[in-house]
């Protein structure tokens, strides 16, 4: 056993005592042979370290090691975890960029939109302008007429004079009626292209506010 232990470190006899047992137990059995003895095990139960220098600076070194691989690993740690939120960040970013183009590109379409539909609804109302001044012009002719056509008519007989003016009268107050009828139209009109051009640009803004919640909401997820 001596000759064994005297080959190793002080390291190897603490930490390969399977080793160093298994090498005496060999040499033994080699010595035992033809003396009809089984040698069982061989078992090297304790190490002890007679200079207490020495385990200190053993134990010193130990700790020592143990230090600088906890190092080592905390180092490999941050490094990785740098790694990770450098990556974390610059997919963040791109996720970030991608939505906001997006919401940019849904808001161009959204103002083209919101254009194109401005467009058609002033051009419909200047045609009603055009029509109620048409028809405008065309009452005050009428009225001219009606009043050129009574002139005329308070020339002849009484009798037919009344009724002449009654039915000019009658035609006059139905212009008039259809006149009233086609401004409280165009009233109408103009009332409701407000509240339709209120009502989708609420919807829009509802729409670009959800949109930009949950773009949000996928960018905290992330």
């Amino acid at each position: 056993m001596r000759a064994t232990i005297a080959t190793k470190t002080i390291e190897q006899v603490m930490k390969q005592r399977k080793v160093i047992r298994d090498e005496i137990h060999e040499q033994m059995m080699e010595r035992l042979k033809g003396l009809g003895i089984w040698l069982e095990t061989a078992e090297l139960t304790e190490v002890y370290l007679v200079q207490e220098q020495l385990f200190r600076d053993m134990q010193q070194k130990f700790r020592d090691n143990q230090k600088r691989s906890a190092q080592l690993y905390h180092m490999k740690i941050e490094e990785n975890l740098s790694k990770l939120r450098t990556a974390k960040q610059l997919e963040l970013k791109a996720l970030t960029d991608s939505a906001n183009l997006e919401l940019d590109k849904y808001r161009q379409a959204s103002n083209l939109r919101i254009q194109d539909q401005t467009t058609q609804d002033q051009q419909k109302i200047a045609t009603i302008q055009q029509q109620i001044y048409e028809a405008q012009q065309q009452h005050k002719n009428n009225q001219q007429a009606l009043q050129n056509k009574i002139n005329i008519m308070l020339q002849e007989d009484g009798q037919q004079i009344k009724m002449k003016t009654l039915e000019l009268r009658t035609e006059r107050l139905a212009l008039e009626t259809a006149i009233q009828n086609s401004e409280f139209k165009t009233t109408e009109l103009n009332t409701k292209y407000d509240r339709e051009t209120k009502d989708k640009e609420k919807k829009l803004e509802q729409e670009m506010a959800g949109m930009e919640t949950e773009l949000n909401k996928e960018a905290l997820d992330e």
